[in-house]
């Protein structure tokens, strides 16, 4: 596939904070449809990596593209689920007025005033969630779970090609965990998924591609990581893997190629 044909694509891309490198010679690509997480231990470079791939940071050196374009060209191109820290909880806002933020910045808007096609896109994304029924409600009433629909539901709004999701799953109850997990799911095919998450078990079942990160990225184009990567990701401590859709564990002795499962 050319540039063009890959939905995400990084090439010995770099990147630091303050001089302190963060990524370093990153390269790999991921083709349209794919369901990617990426895993690592925190402060590896995970949401650094999500926020290059956006357009929010810039590389260091190297480059980095969505279908072919740099990061931010196109606003509708990618959608954008950031964690939800909680804040602001008592904002005056509605479910509705939430979701409508992802049809900002769309290409031919004009204005700040909402569209009729604009509200038919929120109210096409809310119902996708099963959140359409609290569209008038205010964030403020809303559980962790319920929120977090509402903010993937943001992030469909623009009927993205590429949805990227930073650590969706943090702080939801394991039915919400499931759903949302079967809803990306279903999407994956029609979008690109990128998904940010520390909890391998849980999305083993519906990765295609994995990326591990620690400073350097380490791609798999399918659902199978060799424990001699992961000790190199996580170094010496236990961790889960994920291996043809099977969650294992990697204990901190062990044979190459071999090891238990949970």
């Amino acid at each position: 596939m050319t540039g063009k044909d890959q939905a995400l694509s990084f090439e010995d891309m770099s990147f630091s904070y303050g001089g302190e490198m963060v990524l370093q010679g990153v390269t790999f690509s991921v083709p349209p449809g794919e369901f990617l997480v990426i895993l690592g231990p925190n402060g590896g470079g995970k949401t650094t990596l999500l926020k290059l791939a956006l357009g929010l940071l810039s590389p260091l050196s190297g480059k980095v593209s969505i279908f072919g374009e740099r990061p931010g060209t196109d606003r509708g191109v990618a959608g954008y689920v950031p964690q939800d820290a909680g804040r602001n909880r008592n904002f005056p806002i509605t479910v509705l007025e939430v979701v409508l933020q992802g049809r900002l910045g769309l290409p031919g808007r004009r204005g700040i005033r909402y569209s009729g096609e604009d509200r038919s896109g929120a109210m096409e994304a809310l119902r996708s969630l099963k959140m359409d029924g609290m569209a008038g409600r205010s964030m403020g009433e809303l559980s962790q779970g319920q929120r977090q629909r509402v903010l993937i539901a943001r992030g469909l709004a623009s009927d993205p090609r590429v949805l990227f999701l930073d650590e969706p799953l943090a702080s939801i109850d394991p039915d919400t965990r499931d759903m949302l997990l079967a809803l990306l799911g279903e999407l994956r095919g029609k979008m690109t998924v990128v998904l940010v998450s520390h909890d391998m078990s849980a999305v083993s079942g519906h990765a295609t591609a994995i990326a591990c990160v620690n400073r350097k990225v380490f791609y798999h184009d399918s659902a199978e990581i060799r424990p001699g990567v992961m000790e190199q990701v996580w170094g010496k401590c236990p961790v889960e893997l994920i291996a043809h859709g099977v969650p294992h564990r990697v204990l901190a002795v062990h044979e190459e190629g071999k090891c238990d499962h949970d």
